[in-house]
């Protein structure tokens, strides 16, 4: 029978160890993840060991946060830029098995709202154990083994956008330069702005961000140069068996050369160097199809009650207001204050 142990966050190597025996789809189970996440929302690590009797099987790491004092289970959460977590475990599981014990432990730690991102279970699984499923989407591209190759398979206007950038002289380069950080955030606040809209999160988001992950080689810090100045800025990382990206800037004045398309280009050529194969470009945007990519289903898993799931589509149509309204979303974050300061642990 399988069931869930509590067990405290581990240190960094012993937690990146246990999970080494695991096949991972993604890298955001690994600790420079999730101690990103610990100190950029005001949470508390809950991690479980998932036992099938006296088997270990498997760990579900997430974190304890609270929203009108009600107790709330996120692995992830929105709003933490994590597309993925949920639980790592054994290939021969029974995921539906799976699914009822952590409902019935959540349950019995009393959480009264518990959210999960995982794109191997299905959605008759997740019913069955009492979770309803939310829509969510993400393109994904297949990254062939060559450049020309990668090139060929965009369409026609985004092969053009890119032979037009380098006919322009722009170029794109990788760094590791912290001045990365303050390029990249005023481009996104300039982006931001022309649609009268605030960042969705502060820049200390990106220094923390910056500070955990460079340091692993998973980082790819990308800017596109042009004359000496440089025009736009994206950032994706690396993960076991898939690119992911992150969030991508650039100054409106000079698009006319494609820096962003160019910047794309750059960043799946290197990820067919390090053998990856597939691009997961987080989330919607019909644009991302011109990069050979296909919409993919990505729903959330969500234990709840009626009153909180309506109090949650509440909350979230408050957020996209006040983004829409520029009311300062990154703002006022900055006035709550995310944890920077807090000592190296486990990194």
């Amino acid at each position: 029978m399988i069931r869930l142990e509590r067990m405290e966050m581990p240190s960094a190597a012993d937690w990146d160890a246990a999970i080494a025996g695991y096949e991972l789809r993604h890298f955001y189970h690994a600790s420079p993840w999730l101690e990103f996440i610990r100190r950029t929302q005001p949470v508390k690590p809950w991690f479980y060991r998932i036992l099938d009797g006296a088997r270990l099987i498997g760990y579900l790491p997430g974190f304890r946060l609270r929203k009108w004092g009600v107790p709330i289970y996120g692995s992830p959460f929105p709003g933490w830029t994590t597309p993925y977590m949920g639980p790592v475990a054994a290939a021969d599981v029974d995921r539906a098995a799976l699914l009822r014990a952590i409902a019935a432990r959540l349950a019995a730690d009393r959480f009264w709202h518990a959210e999960l991102r995982h794109d191997e279970v299905g959605r008759e699984e997740a019913a069955a154990a009492g979770f309803q499923t939310l829509p969510g989407r993400t393109y994904i591209a297949e990254i062939a083994a060559d450049p020309e190759a990668i090139l060929a398979s965009y369409n026609k206007s985004a092969r053009k956008a890119v032979h037009r950038a380098e006919r322009d002289g722009l170029e794109a380069e990788f760094t590791t330069d912290p001045a990365f950080i303050e390029t990249y955030y005023e481009q996104l606040r300039e982006v931001f702005t022309k649609s009268r809209m605030s960042p969705t999160y502060p820049r200390e988001r990106i220094e923390v961000l910056w500070r955990l992950l460079m340091p692993t080689g998973r980082m790819l810090a990308t800017r596109v140069i042009q004359d000496g100045k440089c025009v736009a800025t994206r950032i994706d990382f690396c993960g076991e068996k898939c690119l992911h990206s992150f969030g991508s800037a650039s100054s409106l004045k000079d698009l006319r050369s494609f820096p962003n398309e160019l910047a794309r280009f750059h960043v799946m050529r290197e990820a067919a160097a390090r053998g990856l194969r597939k691009y997961d470009m987080s989330g919607g945007g019909d644009y991302k199809a011109k990069f050979n990519a296909q919409l993919v289903d990505l729903p959330r898993l969500v234990r709840s009650s009626r009153p909180l799931m309506a109090a949650r589509g509440a909350f979230r149509k408050l957020a996209k207001l006040r983004l829409a309204r520029g009311w300062g979303i990154a703002r006022s974050a900055e006035r709550r204050g995310v944890r920077t300061a807090r000592p190296e642990r486990g990194s």
